[in-house]
């Protein structure tokens, strides 16, 4: 007996199944050579095997990105100091230099002695502290930049007290009654030292300044001066043992008297 025959000898039943079996594996078979668009299976092989090394090749080229970092804010820096824009000009003026103070006033020392001529009534002693503080005063001689100091001898010119008799000795304009100064001498009349002068309406005290300081501005170059007008300061080179001329006394150089001795 053939094969069909066998199977055509089956119930029907059993036949309906074989069938099954049979069929139902040749249709997956067919399906699966047949690629998704109903190409052939060995189209479908070639897509696969292409498939499959495209994802391949992309799997092994695929770089993974850093994550991204956020960037703080862009913050505006000043310039580097070189160009940095130079400061605007002041808007006031400069205030100027001051002006250079002048330079302090030279001091001409001068020395000096005292002595006697004569016999006289004064005392040499007093004489002596009443010069140094007259010659020191800064309202005398000193104002001029003339330092005095005294010495034992000697010196740029010396104090004389001379009996009235003898003051006509030292110069031809020398008298009896007043002082005088000639060359390096400066001479006090003693009566005019310890009495003053008829024709001072002062104390004695400052007529002995004004009589030095007087004496003492001759020997320094300067001539007689006279009163500039009636009730004004009469200038210390003015006879003011002689005459008043309408002036106010005075014991001490005026300005422009120490303008003449200042160097």
């Amino acid at each position: 007996m053939s094969a069909g025959e066998r199977i055509r000898s089956l119930p029907q039943a059993a036949r309906i199944g074989i069938t099954v079996a049979i069929v139902v594996p040749l249709i997956a078979l067919g399906v699966a050579l047949l690629d998704d668009d109903g190409t052939s299976s060995v189209h479908a092989q070639a897509r696969r095997v292409a498939t499959t090394t495209t994802t391949s090749t992309s799997t092994t080229t695929t770089t993974t990105l850093a994550p991204t970092t956020t960037l703080p804010p862009t913050t505006t820096l000043p310039p580097p100091p070189e160009t940095m824009a130079p400061p605007p000009p002041p808007t006031t003026e400069p205030a100027p230099d001051p002006a250079p103070e002048p330079p302090a006033p030279s001091v001409r020392v001068v020395t000096y002695s005292i002595v006697t001529d004569g016999v006289v009534a004064s005392n040499v002693d007093e004489l002596a502290a009443i010069a140094g503080r007259t010659y020191a005063d800064p309202r005398g001689w000193s104002g001029a930049g003339v330092e005095f100091q005294q010495v034992d001898s000697g010196g740029n010119f010396t104090i004389v007290l001379a009996n009235p008799n003898a003051v006509p000795s030292y110069s031809p304009v020398c008298d009896t009654t007043y002082s005088c100064q000639a060359g390096r001498y400066v001479v006090l009349n003693d009566d005019r030292w310890s009495q003053g002068s008829p024709n001072w309406p002062g104390d004695l005290a400052a007529y002995r300044e004004m009589v030095l300081n007087h004496e003492t501005g001759h020997w320094l170059g300067l001539p007689h001066a006279f009163c500039s007008a009636p009730g004004d300061l009469a200038p210390v080179m003015q006879q003011q043992s002689i005459s008043m001329q309408g002036c106010a006394i005075n014991s001490w150089p005026l300005p422009w008297e120490l303008d003449l001795v200042r160097r």
